[in-house]
């Protein structure tokens, strides 16, 4: 076949299930001729459902015969296919595999790819998400590693085996860069596939983490800080997830805006004492979003007849706090993402 291509054979029967010495054998060459590397050697039943693939672009097959007189049976099936081994992406959104995912992946493998976001999309607030659909190496000796920007950019994730990250990752910038190594020659694995799109956070919004956010340094009553989140596109913060909140802190530590207290969009009811967003999805309860009341003893909210505004507290680590609405504090906006 063509040098950008490798060869899969499928054996459907396979069968030299004979007794006498030398025994019938089918061997499997890596290449145009008999000295290529040996990839399979079979005898008797062993090559039924077997599947092989090539490194390159050539298979030698040696059949003997054997001296059994027996019958012999063998049916394979075989096909081109393209090696797809790295590729530089400019684009919104796209897919990225293993060559031959959900088969066998190919041995001895460097693949590299590149995912950059188009040039009209490329400022500081362009980032790439990606989400890992399926992975299965060979654990210590085949991995991916995934980095932030180009190849000497920070690791963002480095996988081997059989397990991956739930959920969705993000770049920092409008580039990330894929290495997938495969070490042997023959694998029994199905290796990766990868979702990927370039997404902009608008201002006057910034990239923290994983989330599109805006902090307004004046200060205003939580129904007033709800309505300039609302005039900027967006809406008071929503925090779901303990990494997002410890991601928040570590913004507002560097920032120098650790003595602050924020605005989020939590609302407590005075009647059952429950707290929602202003989606109306539950806010969470308990260790780690909210902190200690003040004197230590107990754990917020501590007062469902006043306070019923949440707060990011300003000291200690930034947990929730319930607060009086007509308090004034500056605020925490947040917006969805837009996808190209």
């Amino acid at each position: 076949v063509t040098d950008e291509s490798y060869l899969n054979v499928e054996f459907v029967l396979f069968n030299f299930d004979d007794q006498t010495e030398p025994m019938a054998y089918l061997s499997i060459g890596d290449g145009p001729d008999e000295n290529s590397a040996e990839l399979a050697k079979w005898v008797g039943v062993e090559g039924q459902d077997q599947n092989i693939n090539s490194n390159g672009s050539q298979l030698y097959f040696e059949y003997f015969r054997g001296d059994s007189g027996s019958t012999h049976l063998l049916d394979f099936i075989w096909k081109a296919e393209n090696t797809q081994c790295g590729k530089d992406y400019v684009g919104t959104n796209g897919m990225i595999s293993s060559v031959n995912y959900d088969g066998k992946y190919l041995g001895n493998l460097d693949c590299e790819w590149t995912i950059q976001s188009p040039p009209e999309l490329t400022m500081p607030n362009t980032i790439v998400q990606f989400t890992i659909l399926h992975f299965d190496t060979q654990l210590d000796y085949d991995y991916l590693e995934i980095r932030d920007g180009n190849i000497t950019g920070p690791i963002l994730a480095n996988l081997s085996g059989h397990s991956w990250p739930q959920g969705q990752m993000t770049s920092t910038g409008s580039q990330i860069y894929l290495h997938f190594h495969a070490n042997d020659d023959l694998t029994t694995y199905t290796g990766f596939e990868l979702q990927w799109q370039t997404v902009v956070c608008p201002q006057p919004y910034n990239v923290v983490g994983e989330l599109c956010v805006h902090f307004t340094m004046e200060q205003y009553t939580w129904s007033e800080a709800s309505i300039v989140c609302d005039q900027i596109g967006g809406h008071l913060a929503k925090i779901n997830d303990p990494e997002h909140l410890r991601t928040m802190y570590s913004y507002l530590n560097e920032n120098d805006l650790e003595i602050d207290s924020f605005w989020i969009g939590g609302k407590g009811n005075n009647t059952d004492g429950s707290w929602l967003w202003q989606d109306t999805t539950k806010v969470p309860m308990g260790t780690p979003f909210w902190g200690l009341t003040g004197d230590g003893r107990n754990q917020e909210p501590d007062d469902q007849d006043s306070e019923n505004c949440l707060v990011l507290l300003g000291e200690g680590f930034h947990y929730f706090r319930d607060a009086e609405c007509v308090h004034s504090y500056q605020s925490i906006c947040m917006k969805d993402f837009i996808q190209y």
